[in-house]
């Protein structure tokens, strides 16, 4: 009888897990571009203070909703979705046309990815990765929520 049951997909989803809309993850591989094509990246500040590593990268001019970070092993992941309005302009020069801009950081092997936080003001995001004594957890992916 029980092999007759149908079951609902298992989903490893904690409840207060931040996950992506079905529509924003379609969003980002459909506007995945290898990483040659990037022109220039975020510029990035990395501090190591006595408890943390603070880090800062200007992005101006993107809205909290459209980035997304995530840590995997020791690597830090921003991704910047460029939302363009349909609007056909007449422009004089184009130079640019980002869909899609990423930036990797290796981290140390002290970070602790697990309670990592993240602001977003003024252009600036601002992280804040705390040490740990124990090394990184390999495979562990942890999608970063931005304040």
């Amino acid at each position: 009888m029980k092999e007759n049951m149908t079951h609902a997909k298992e989903c490893s989803v904690y409840p207060g897990e931040y996950t992506l809309l079905p529509e924003t993850e379609a969003l980002m591989n459909e506007l995945k571009v290898s990483s040659g094509n990037f022109g220039v990246l975020p510029l990035i500040n990395m501090e190591e203070l006595d408890d943390c590593f603070k880090i800062e990268v200007i992005i101006p001019g993107a809205k909290r909703e459209d980035l997304f970070i995530h840590i995997k092993d020791n690597t830090l992941s921003i991704v910047v979705l460029h939302k363009h309005s349909e609007l056909k302009k007449k422009l004089q020069i184009h130079e640019f046309d980002a869909k899609c801009t990423e930036r990797h950081i290796l981290l140390p092997l002290n970070a602790d990815s697990e309670f990592t936080s993240a602001e977003y003001k003024h252009g600036i995001l601002r992280l804040h990765v705390p040490k740990n004594q124990h090394p990184f957890q390999s495979g562990v992916v942890k999608q970063i929520v931005i304040y």
